[in-house]
């Protein structure tokens, strides 16, 4: 694939090309992420087709170009997705679909760069990482589509423009739009099912306070089980939208199961759960919109002292 497309992508404007171990997505190459700072020459391009002729093309970020990747998998969430995207950000016609319904799309960003984070369900590879353009899937192992046209095609130069604040708020409808398949259908959410099945259909009916039937669980938890099912209270939550001043009203809870001269190490546990929650899912809504200024969305659902 290198040696076929890398050139004439060079040419047509694509420049921080890194070649990509075919099925992989390690580099070939050591010190690749300087691609995200200064794209490589012509020269180095085209000796990098004749090490690694059959290598996968991967994009370092950066350089006036936005990756945004939907890591949806459900097929009607991942429909939600796309339609959110177009509202938001426009429709490309650089559009990679390697494990469907996944899909990643690409649009040229004003100001040239953006920093490159994670939201729920999106990734955004705007400053630093490399994304796999054309080549094989690294689980899947099939080949990378573009339905609507090539990166050999359409030049960079030729993209829609969006702007930081677009991706901000995108991000922001996602978080509050799109449901995990998990929560959606009942199934066990986190990775062990601490919680009751029934406490995934309870928290998802309408008007009925998540936090009030986690705080019951939490308190009749038996040893032994205490950590897990204030962790996938907590991670439940967060997935539906709680933000995070709600979740931390599940501390105290939480901490009344344990003696007095425990409870400090405890008060770390319940903290760590809710920053490994948001290290998978991504900040919360009112985070973001307090990060970004983007506010005019759904309101959050929960109020403080209410």
């Amino acid at each position: 694939m290198y040696g076929i497309h890398a050139l004439a992508m060079f040419d047509r404007g694509w420049r921080a090309l890194v070649p990509i171990r075919a099925g992989d997505r390690v580099p070939h190459i050591k010190g690749w992420n300087k691609y995200n700072k200064q794209a490589p020459s012509r020269e180095t391009v085209a000796r990098h087709v004749t090490q690694f002729p059959d290598a996968s093309i991967g994009l370092a970020a950066g350089h006036s170009v936005v990756m945004i990747d939907l890591d949806v998998d459900d097929k009607r969430q991942a429909k939600k997705a796309a339609a959110l995207a177009d509202v938001h950000l426009g429709s490309t016609p650089l559009v990679r679909i390697g494990r469907s319904p996944r899909s990643l799309r690409i649009y040229a960003v004003e100001p040239d760069t953006v920093p490159t984070r994670r939201g729920y369900r999106v990734e955004v590879f705007g400053s630093t990482g490399v994304v796999t353009l054309v080549g094989l899937h690294a689980k899947t192992g099939n080949p990378y589509r573009w339905p609507l046209a090539t990166p050999w095609e359409v030049a960079p130069s030729d993209l829609p423009v969006v702007k930081a604040a677009q991706i901000d708020a995108f991000m922001l409808d996602m978080a509050n739009t799109v449901k995990a398949p998990e929560a959606a259908s009942g199934r066990i959410f986190a990775s062990n099912g601490a919680l009751p099945p029934g406490f995934y259909s309870l928290i998802a009916r309408e008007g009925l306070n998540g936090l009030d039937v986690a705080r019951e669980l939490i308190a009749g938890a038996t040893e032994g089980r205490r950590h897990l099912t204030a962790r996938d209270a907590v991670f439940v939550l967060a997935a539906q939208g709680w933000p995070d001043e709600a979740l931390a009203t599940l501390k105290q809870n939480y901490l009344d199961l344990f003696d007095h001269q425990d409870q400090h190490a405890e008060g770390r546990t319940f903290d760590a759960m809710l920053e490994a929650t948001r290290r998978k899912l991504g900040p919360d809504l009112r985070s973001m919109q307090a990060a970004t200024g983007v506010t005019a969305l759904i309101p959050p659902r929960w109020q403080p002292n209410t």
